[in-house]
């Protein structure tokens, strides 16, 4: 969808048809499935052979909607919150052991954002709030070669750490943007 906006995203897939065949011949080798009503980082995983594959739809409904996405390697994670069109603070997120996911809920950490890529990053988070029309949000964005990738919106974003890594108040933030609203 970003694409429309001139945003980068990993080629997507939405589907029902879990072909691995098919999806590997859109995707390449090594992709991430996700359920597509997914949060915390639940029932994501990384997808490296058909039996990887196999097994993951072994262990899950096959009537589920799932979305596939392009894996991109040597890329790291970041989250930016916005309130409105505006983006207002950013941390990098990263996996835990032995794990691909970079979710606090999966055992990942969050660090704060150098400051060579803070600008970029919340620019590109304001363009993805402006395009997509989103209040409150956060924004995983993946970064690899200065190269900004949006990986997903979330409308409900937890503020864990928030304001003791970046400063920000977000919970104030999303005050003055919801009073900014009604008057």
């Amino acid at each position: 969808m970003g694409e429309r906006y001139g945003i980068k995203q990993p080629k997507t897939l939405h589907t029902k048809d879990y072909k691995y065949s098919i999806i590997k011949g859109c995707l390449g080798s090594n992709f991430v499935i996700k359920p597509d009503n997914g949060s915390k980082g639940r029932g994501v995983a990384l997808v490296d052979s058909e039996e990887s594959f196999n097994d993951y739809f072994n262990s899950r409904d096959r009537n589920e909607d799932c979305i596939f996405q392009e894996l991109i390697d040597n890329s790291q994670e970041y989250r930016v919150y916005a309130a409105g069109s505006k983006a207002v603070a950013t941390y990098k997120k990263s996996p835990g052991e032995n794990d691909f996911r970079a979710n606090l809920h999966t055992g990942g950490t969050i660090t704060a954002t150098e400051p060579e890529k803070e600008a970029m990053l919340l620019k590109f988070g304001s363009m993805v709030a402006s395009k997509f029309k989103v209040d409150i949000s956060g924004i995983d964005i993946l970064v690899k070669k200065d190269t900004c990738y949006l990986l997903e919106i979330n409308q409900q974003p937890g503020w864990n750490q928030l304001e003791e890594l970046t400063g920000v108040d977000f919970p104030a933030e999303t005050a003055r943007f919801i009073l900014s609203k009604i008057k």
